[in-house]
């Protein structure tokens, strides 16, 4: 039987925890992020030939969007700023919106849920909301919960999990300083490795609430849809050649290029990735 291709790249990255000169494998964590209910050929057998510890969705996995009239989230065109930008980059984004609203698509989410059913066999799955999931209505949270998976909105939960205790929180799109804060301070089983994991759906958030975790995982850039020279071009919430677009910063923030497309364009150089993060400490 020929083997079905697969669209999207299978990166592997690295984090060592600060001050730690183990060489053990903690946690290995399969990254998902900006799957906006595609159907993603191959995803779920990747994701169990990877054998991970957790699994992680770091936002837009599923399509909950405001109504069309509600105020347009300002993080999307959030510029450093400068208010020509920001207007620029406020009509893009417009434009995608609503080119993306035209295109056909199954109603009630099925291909995100279906992802759910079949990842919770693989291992432990932990949700985080990003900005396509806005307008999620409690019964759409009622059907995240029913496939099994643990859906952090502003929450985090202890899993023993690989060779360690994980802490893995959600951050949504809507600031939460003081849960940030009892994220922080969670105490682990004495005698047990504890990693923290922060879920953030939006990588700019990195640098403007300092955000607290030993990882910290994000999508939302898409990768900076095209890629020239190397270099990503446009992210929402970052704007013209952004810095977290892909890749591991600071030796803690991981950046997946997520698995689909919701703009208005389509990539260019710039595949979409499944991420496996190996945690050693």
């Amino acid at each position: 039987m020929k083997k079905r291709r697969t669209y999207f790249e299978r990166s592997v990255r690295r984090i060592d925890l600060e001050g730690s000169q183990a060489e053990q494998r903690l946690l290995r964590i399969a990254l998902v992020a900006d799957l906006h209910d595609r159907p993603c050929c191959g995803l779920t057998q990747a994701i169990r030939d990877a054998q991970p510890d957790l699994i992680a969705i770091a936002g837009d996995l599923m399509e909950c969007p405001l109504p069309p009239d509600a105020p347009k989230d300002p993080d999307d065109w959030y510029a450093g700023g400068n208010p020509l930008v920001r207007a620029a980059l406020w009509a893009v984004t417009s434009a995608s919106d609503a080119v993306g609203r035209l295109r056909p698509r199954r109603p009630g989410n099925e291909q995100a849920l279906a992802f759910l059913r079949e990842a919770v066999h693989i291992a432990p799955v932990c949700y985080a909301l990003g900005n396509h999931e806005r307008g999620i209505t409690p019964a759409q949270r009622v059907q995240v919960l029913h496939t099994g998976a643990a859906l952090l909105d502003g929450a985090f939960i202890r899993l023993q999990v690989g060779a360690c205790e994980a802490i893995v929180g959600g951050l949504t799109s809507r600031m939460n300083a003081g849960w940030l804060d009892a994220f922080a301070q969670a105490e682990g089983k004495p005698g047990v490795p504890v990693v923290r994991v922060l879920l953030c759906h939006r990588p700019e958030y990195y640098d403007r609430y300092d955000l607290p975790g030993d990882v910290i995982l994000s999508g939302h850039a898409h990768g900076g849809q095209w890629r020239l020279l190397g270099r990503p071009v446009f992210a929402p919430g970052q704007g013209l050649f952004p810095h977290y677009a892909e890749g591991v910063h600071d030796g803690r923030l991981v950046v997946s290029r997520g698995l689909a497309n919701t703009a208005c364009l389509p990539r260019l150089g710039n595949p979409p990735e499944l991420v496996i993060v190996d945690v050693f400490g």
